[in-house]
C-alpha cells in the first residue's frame, strides 16, 4: 500500500507503473480523497479554535443575554465539529479502501 503523500508527489510515475503492471488503480481518486481529508481537518481545527475561544469567554461574560448567546454558539460549534469529524472518518475509510 502506497502512502497518499507519495502518490501525490509522484502522480505520473504511479499512474505509469499501474498501467505497466495492468493494475486497475484510481490514483486520481486517492488525490481527491486526500484533498478532502485535508480540507476537513483544517475546517475542523478552525471551528475547534473558535469553540475554545467561546469557552474562555463564557465565564468572563457579565451580560446574561450575551452569555446565553455564547453558550448557544458553543453548542452549535460542538455539533458542527461532530458532523465534520463524522465526514472525516468516512473520507479516511474511503481513502484507506482505495489505497489497499
Amino acid at each position: 500500500m502506497l502512502d497518499a503523500a507519495f502518490i501525490r508527489e509522484h502522480l505520473d510515475a504511479v499512474k505509469a507503473n499501474c498501467r505497466n503492471r495492468n493494475v486497475k488503480a484510481d490514483v486520481d481518486r486517492v488525490v481527491q480523497l486526500d484533498d478532502e481529508r485535508k480540507r476537513l481537518i483544517q475546517q475542523t481545527q478552525l471551528i475547534q479554535q473558535r469553540q475554545n475561544e467561546v469557552s474562555k469567554l463564557i465565564p468572563k461574560e457579565k451580560d446574561p443575554a450575551r452569555k446565553q448567546e455564547l453558550i448557544a454558539e458553543g453548542k452549535r460549534l460542538r455539533e458542527e465539529v461532530a458532523g465534520l469529524e463524522k465526514q472525516l472518518k468516512e473520507v479516511q475509510e474511503q481513502l484507506h479502501a482505495v489505497l489497499l
